[in-house]
């Protein structure tokens, strides 16, 4: 019989109840999960929008006999970069403050876009 371990990752403790805690909806918890419902499908929709997009443009830079390799290389950076940002995202918003959670992620985004418009693309 296998025992299980309980493993303590208190940045990932985030569940229905807590978001229920932050929405504060005056009304029925129906109008909580019809919000929930239209968040999700534009997350979808934002998803499915950028993840086309950044394969097309990585497509683009990348010499014809290269293209497969620039794929994966651009996504295993995508996915290492994926890992510590919910860790990081989880600490702030339990050890600080739910805003420094989006102040932090603002700011990194602010960043990110002077960088990318700093550059000339020739």
């Amino acid at each position: 019989m296998m025992r299980s371990m309980p493993l303590d990752f208190p940045c990932l403790d985030f569940d229905l109840q807590s978001a229920k805690s932050l929405y504060r909806a005056k009304g029925s918890p129906a109008s909580f999960y019809f919000s929930l419902i239209i968040l999700f499908a534009f997350y979808g929709l934002v998803y499915a929008t950028v993840e086309g997009t950044q394969r097309a443009f990585v497509s683009d830079f990348a010499p014809k006999e290269l293209r497969g390799m620039a794929l994966g290389t651009f996504h295993t950076i995508i996915g290492l970069a994926t890992m510590p940002s919910g860790v990081i995202a989880g600490a702030l918003w339990r050890y600080v403050n739910p805003t420094a959670t989006f102040l932090y992620s603002s700011v990194l985004g602010l960043l990110a876009a002077a960088l990318l418009t700093s550059k000339r693309i020739r």
